[in-house]
Formats: C-alpha cells, sequence, structure tokens
C-alpha cells in the first residue's frame, strides 16, 4: 500500500482503498497528486439509478470506489444488453475522452460509491503526464480485451459454457478486491446475468441449476462459491489472460 495522499483521503473509509485505487497505484506520487486536485469526494448512487444515460453527453470520469455497475444499451424494441461490468477500482467510461457523447448507459447494479474526474480535466493530465495518458489507455485496452472475448463466447460458446465462462470472470475479477478463495457477492439477478449473456432468464436459472447440480458451482443466497475453480475454467473455456492485457512498455 502506498503512502496517504489526497486522493485516497476523498475515500471513505480505509477498506475500500486499494480497491478503489487499485490501477492508479501504478502512477507515482505526481500523478496521484494531480488526479486528486480534480476529483470530487465521494458520491452516493442508489442500486438502479444512471450515473450516465444512454447517449447523454458525458462530462465526467467516473471511477468506481464501491460496488457493481454496468454499461448497456437497449434496442428500440426495449430489449437491454449488457456490454460491460464495471467493479471497484475500474474507471466506468474512459471512452468519454475520445467521445463526447456516449454510445452506452452506465447503471448501478448495487449501491456505488464513485469519485468523478471532469472530462476536460483527465484529458488536460493526460497531456501533461504520460504516465496517466498510459494508465487510461490500459484501462481502454482491458475494456477492449473483455468485450472481445464476450463476443466470442456469446456467439460461439453453449448456454452452459457462456455462464461458466462468466462467473469464472466474475472469480477472477472479484478476487482482486481480497476475495481469494474464488467465492464472491453476486450482484447480477438472472435477468441481468441473461442480458450480460443474450439469454433469458428462464435459460439462465435452467443452466445455473445445471452448473450446481453437476458440482461446479455453489450458491447461498447472493454468495456463489466454486469448489474447483480449474474445473469450471476448463468447463467453460476461461483463460484469464485476457484480463491482464496492458500496454506493451
Amino acid at each position: 500500500m502506498f503512502e496517504e495522499s489526497l486522493l485516497q483521503q476523498r475515500i471513505a473509509g480505509r477498506a475500500h482503498t486499494d480497491a478503489a485505487i487499485g490501477v492508479l497505484s501504478l502512477l507515482g506520487e505526481d500523478e496521484r497528486q494531480a488526479l486528486a486536485d480534480v476529483t470530487s469526494s465521494v458520491q452516493h448512487v442508489r442500486a438502479g439509478a444512471d450515473l450516465l444515460r444512454e447517449s447523454a453527453t458525458s462530462q465526467h470520469l467516473y471511477l468506481i470506489v464501491e460496488g457493481w455497475a454496468c454499461r448497456y444499451a437497449i434496442t428500440r424494441d426495449g430489449l437491454r444488453q449488457l456490454s460491460a461490468l464495471i467493479f471497484p477500482g475500474d474507471v466506468a467510461n474512459v471512452d468519454a475522452l475520445a467521445a463526447h457523447r456516449a454510445g452506452h448507459g452506465i447503471r448501478a447494479l448495487s449501491a456505488l460509491k464513485v469519485l468523478a474526474i471532469g472530462r476536460q480535466h483527465a484529458a488536460a493530465l493526460a497531456d501533461d503526464y504520460p504516465a496517466i495518458a498510459r494508465l487510461f489507455l490500459d484501462i481502454a485496452l482491458k475494456d477492449h480485451a473483455i468485450l472481445g472475448r464476450w463476443m466470442v463466447c456469446n456467439g460461439r460458446l453453449s448456454a452452459r459454457r457462456r455462464l461458466a465462462h462468466l462467473l469464472c470472470e466474475l472469480s477472477a475479477r472479484c478476487g482482486r478486491q481480497g476475495i481469494n478463495d474464488g467465492s464472491f457477492d453476486m450482484a447480477l439477478t438472472q435477468e441481468q446475468l441473461g442480458d450480460v449473456l443474450g439469454l433469458t432468464s428462464v435459460h439462465v436459472n435452467r443452466m445455473m441449476q445445471e452448473l450446481r447440480g453437476d458440482g461446479f458451482v455453489v450458491t447461498d443466497g447472493r454468495t456463489v462459491s466454486i469448489p474447483d475453480l480449474r474445473r469450471l475454467q476448463h468447463e467453460g473455456e476461461f483463460d484469464p489472460a485476457y484480463l491482464r492485457l496492458r500496454m506493451a512498455a
């Protein structure tokens, strides 16, 4: 853990600090100080509320401190597709640096704590600090890699394997928040899981029952446990390498 900084002081509760800072720990003190100078205090967002509406003008970048969020789009027929899941330490909309108007909405899947960075301030910092520019690029590369993997899964894997792959990804991404036994608290409903996987909630329910029945997962309320992570990874054709993609030095 790096020394106390203004950016950390803006986070309410020391327990969140590592998760919220996450990738920001790659920056030096000067860069963290520069970010702190243009970052808001922690904002609270209720579950189900939009941080950003689809096609709205985006004036801020949002760093998730606590909770789960998603990027989504809704078709003319009212069908919803989730195109990203966003966790503590993630920047919800780094694409705002390039696109003034959002091509998607951002919604809280659970109660959120977020930090906001003005879009113009973030762009100026990227110009002034190469390490910050690299950070934003790394975030965009990871987002691109995850979306690409989802396209392969949803286009070519069976429903059962899609769900197995997503559960492995959730375990891997929640694991960086200090959960190391393969278990995590699921903030997604079965309908929302279906909106990620391109399945109905009924189909998701059936596939989850199959995975439970075959001993791949154990559920207790919202908690999902994976008794044998390697076995589930094999079932879902999951390779975590895409989650570690970063710009070459």
